[in-house]
């Protein structure tokens, strides 16, 4: 299953070579209140590579997609061989300061954590050095915010052990971002939410049937709500957290989960429209799909509405993300052509069809037609 723990207690890739993860992933996500935002994960042996016969393990990979109020706007998995990766960890004796720092391809994520516990997050980008290319992206995602400390390691909400830590670094903290196309610029400040993921053992032999996970942050506190299900139909595990901007982290017991209006995708995944997540002091939460941001056999992405109900207070309210994993659906045969034109390859020849998948959305079809005719 799934373990949250806090980052001083992560089994990190940079803390020693002997350390080798099935996958692991650092991911940033940010977001306004018009619905714009960006996800960026930079990742080891991430899950929803297509199958190859080289070593899950060694491939990495990058992911930026870009949103503009509610609809994907830029979509890019760009994956690397291990030869273009270096993983660096720094520690001023001097200051207590932490410098890691992930390099893949050109791009760069840069994490320094001082003595005070403040994180500062700077990613770099750059896709191509050809601006004409549809897969090009170039620039920056940067934010600052405290570290998330004193994560309860025992109780229900954590499962001690487990090959899967899953490790919130910070977020209730304002992000700038610059990022620039083959066709536009974005150029937007939204709430930023980083975590990172590492695991000893692949996602399909964790356990999970599926998961729920979501963020959504109002004007002082960001919710977080991970519905973890496990493939043997026993308890879930429902945790529920809220985060201040001093990083200071409170679980919330669950009494109850309640979805409503359950939609089929054409891929085959059923999403709920709505969940509502009363507390054991009485307080209720309430996630309503906006709009929908990804989708796929295995893995979905929504923009949701996070209602917080106190008893006698006026509701609270901000946007988010959810994302529905289902990793007893990754690895499918069938699902292999679709997950390749999805991907672009640094070095070999992608599918056919990516220029329909990938990029800005708005030349997809006149870049594959232009694959398609004669010049």
């Amino acid at each position: 299953m799934i373990q949250a723990i806090s980052l001083p207690h992560e089994q990190s890739m940079f803390q020693s070579n002997t350390t080798r993860p099935s996958f692991a992933w650092w991911y940033v996500d940010v977001l306004d209140h018009q619905g714009t935002g960006c996800v960026c994960i930079f990742s080891q042996g991430l899950p929803f590579l297509p199958e190859t016969q080289n070593d899950r393990a060694e491939r990495f990979s990058v992911n930026c997609v870009i949103y503009n109020q509610g609809k994907e706007v830029f979509y890019l998995l760009q994956e690397f061989d291990r030869s273009e990766v270096v993983q660096e960890k720094v520690i001023d004796e001097d200051t207590d300061t932490v410098v890691e720092l992930w390099t893949i391809g050109s791009h760069r994520f840069q994490r320094t954590i001082d003595q005070q516990g403040t994180v500062t997050c700077s990613i770099q980008l750059q896709s191509s050095h050809q601006r004409t290319e549809g897969h090009f992206v170039t620039g920056r995602i940067e934010f600052e915010g405290q570290l998330v400390d004193s994560i309860p390691t025992v109780g229900h909400h954590a499962h001690v052990d487990s090959p899967h830590q899953w490790t919130p670094v910070t977020t209730q903290c304002m992000a700038s971002v610059d990022l620039e196309t083959s066709v536009q610029n974005y150029r937007f400040t939204g709430t930023a939410y980083h975590d990172s993921n590492i695991s000893t053992e692949p996602l399909h032999r964790l356990g999970i049937s599926h998961w729920w996970w979501a963020r959504a942050s109002l004007v002082d506190t960001t919710w977080i709500v991970y519905l973890v299900y496990p493939e043997n139909k026993q308890n879930p595990v429902w945790m529920v957290a809220s985060v201040k901007p001093n990083g200071s982290w409170q679980f919330h017991t669950v009494e109850s989960v309640e979805i409503e209006g359950v939609k089929r995708s054409i891929y085959g995944l059923s999403l709920p429209v709505r969940w509502n997540l009363y507390l054991a002091n009485g307080d209720c939460l309430r996630l309503d799909v906006q709009d929908w941001l990804d989708d796929s056999p295995f893995y979905q992405r929504v923009l949701v509405q996070l209602q917080y109900q106190q008893t006698q207070q006026p509701v609270q309210q901000g946007l988010g993300y959810l994302e529905h994993v289902v990793p007893t659906k990754l690895n499918v045969p069938w699902q292999q052509a679709f997950i390749r034109m999805k991907t672009h390859f640094a070095e070999r020849q992608g599918s056919f069809f990516s220029p329909l998948f990938t990029g800005s959305s708005t030349t997809r079809w006149s870049r594959q037609l232009s694959q398609c005719l004669p010049l």
